[in-house]
């Protein structure tokens, strides 16, 4: 099957994300196209909360190779049990129902134009997901973003948050015309198993404390757009297919300094065998191509 973004420079949020973090970062992973041979291990709960909340609003999407072997097999079995008791309460606050919303999407996947000064690109265009599209009982449709945090994001955070502004701009491209984002924050549980303790009795244990204090498990943030959000989004877009990718793709130590990166080996001493740690993967695996909303790439 023919990519919809064949002949397309194409940007993602994660890509522009990585840029501005650390241009050689950026490098490795979108130049280079290298990944770790061996993947970290990665924290689990995000990634399955995705999988499950797309499976209960029903579309769920296949996790990559790659995502199930990132995942450590004891954290991956202690996440289930979290998730079983989440989901287990999340039908009584589900966000789509109280607000009285109606699903049209879920985990769907966009190619856009970029904007250029003249209108809209012909050689580069902005992909994602759009986690979920819901309709309004006033026929007003509205992008969600379902966020797993250990503490709730303020607002003022959420009006920059980079991935939701550029999803605004995609979604009027596609002529959506949401209204806004609804951002749906669930807290990764601090309650840990006892010792000696079994995965189900943590998991009941778990599910009577979230139901007792739900609030402290389950939030939601609506945030209206307006044009004069679209019109700053569509110029930092301008800005930033001009700069993502460009060298020089110099080091930023900051990105890397408490959390670490994969790419530190490489930024020390890049060689052949260090090289033969990683091997090459295309640039955004995560897209799903067999259902693409799509704009035209029209000047």
């Amino acid at each position: 099957m023919t990519k919809p973004h064949a002949g397309l420079r194409l940007f993602t949020a994660t890509e522009i994300s990585t840029y501005l973090a650390c241009p050689r970062r950026w490098y490795w992973r979108f130049h280079e196209l290298l990944v770790p041979r061996v993947p970290p291990k990665a924290p689990a709960f995000g990634t399955l909360l995705h999988a499950r909340l797309a499976q209960h609003y029903g579309a769920p999407p296949p996790l990559t190779s790659a995502e199930e072997r990132a995942f450590d097999p004891q954290e991956a079995r202690l996440v289930q049990a979290q998730l079983v008791a989440i989901l287990s309460a999340y039908g009584q606050h589900d966000p789509v129902v109280r607000l009285g919303h109606t699903v049209l999407a879920v985990e769907r996947t966009f190619v856009v134009p970029m904007p250029s000064a003249r209108g809209r690109a012909r050689t580069a265009a902005l992909a994602g997901k759009f986690d979920l599209v819901t309709e309004d009982s006033q026929g007003n449709v509205w992008l969600w973003d379902h966020k797993s945090c250990s503490t709730f994001a303020n607002s003022d955070w959420l009006r920059l948050d980079l991935q939701m502004r550029l999803y605004l701009y995609a979604a009027y491209e596609l002529r959506l015309n949401p209204v806004g984002i609804v951002y749906n924050m669930i807290r990764k549980p601090a309650l840990k198993p006892h010792e000696n303790e079994n995965l189900r009795a943590y998991q009941d244990r778990l599910t009577k404390d979230i139901l007792l204090r739900a609030p402290t498990y389950f939030r939601t943030e609506l945030i209206a757009s307006s044009p004069d959000l679209l019109e700053a989004v569509r110029e930092e877009l301008r800005a930033y297919r001009k700069v993502v990718g460009r060298g020089p793709y110099v080091r930023n130590p900051e990105a890397c300094r408490y959390l670490g990166c994969v790419y530190m080996s490489l930024c020390l001493a890049d060689s052949p065998l260090l090289r033969a740690a990683f091997v090459r993967e295309e640039a955004h695996p995560e897209l799903n191509w067999e259902e693409v909303d799509h704009g035209a790439h029209a000047a």
